[in-house]
């Protein structure tokens, strides 16, 4: 048989290809040579410079050694106990009788709407009055309606209680519990009224634990962790805008921050006061 023989390209034309590659690569070399400084990265990134050999490398981080040091800080902070770390100036946390900054003060009456009419409502009695009508009376404040209007429509309230109670009864096994002995048909209702003059204070509320008791430490150790993070937050905004004080940069407006940081008072002056 014969032998098929592969065809190649010329010798001259593979080495006028080679050529122009080369000569891009010496260019591109002497480019990166000629300007270290400015293609160095000042982030912690990386870079292609040229190499000795004249080959493109991969120049190394500046930053890893911070970059690795800041990593084992947050990791210290995991062990942390909040009970042990002082409130930050003007952190709001309780402490000698402060109160919270989520501890808002209530106004003493609400409008609500019902049957197309505004009432106004005033929290130290729990009564109303109408605007338009000028009508006042005793406020239901679980029911969100007047006394009279409740009482008028009691039975029909009572009659749908029941028809719900009923529907999730069968969904839920006829009477299957949770793990801290509720039943979930009347833990799904806890929040009717009804609950709780038919079945007293025992479903009144979210339980401490529902699956297992160790719910309430796993609960506390993430308050903790709220509190400890609202508290490193404040602190470091502190130190920033004290730091933007020093080198005299305007820190912008205060409502430009989120809500939290607001609360810490910004610093103007440094160099940005003599001018």
């Amino acid at each position: 048989m014969r032998s098929m023989a592969v065809p190649q390209a010329p010798l001259a034309r593979r080495r006028s290809l080679a050529a122009p590659l080369l000569a891009a690569a010496a260019v591109v070399t002497a480019l990166l040579a000629a300007a270290p400084r400015f293609l160095l990265p000042t982030n912690g990134g990386a870079a292609f410079v040229a190499g000795p050999a004249g080959a493109l490398g991969l120049a190394p981080s500046r930053a890893a050694s911070t970059a690795e040091s800041r990593v084992v800080r947050l990791a210290e902070v995991v062990d942390v106990d909040a009970t042990d770390i002082e409130p930050a100036t003007g952190s709001g946390l309780k402490d000698n009788g402060v109160e919270s900054v989520f501890d808002s003060q209530k106004r003493a009456w609400f409008k609500q709407k019902f049957d197309g009419m505004y009432h106004k409502v005033f929290r130290a009695n729990w009564t109303y009055i109408i605007t338009d009508t000028g009508e006042t009376g005793e406020w239901n404040r679980a029911w969100t309606m007047p006394q009279k209007t409740f009482e008028k429509r009691r039975k029909t309230l009572l009659k749908r209680f029941r028809k719900i109670k009923r529907k999730l009864r069968i969904k839920h096994g006829m009477g299957q519990r949770y793990p801290n002995g509720k039943y979930i048909f009347l833990t799904k209702l806890q929040g009717s009224p009804f609950t709780r003059e038919l079945y007293g204070e025992k479903y009144i509320g979210k339980a401490e634990w529902t699956y297992h008791p160790n719910e309430v430490k796993a609960k506390e150790k993430v308050q903790r962790a709220r509190e400890l993070k609202r508290t490193m937050a404040i602190e470091t905004e502190e130190r920033r805008v004290e730091h933007l004080r020093q080198l005299g940069v305007w820190p912008g407006e205060p409502h430009w921050r989120p809500k939290l940081l607001q609360e810490v008072p910004l610093k103007y002056g440094g160099a940005a006061s003599r001018k």
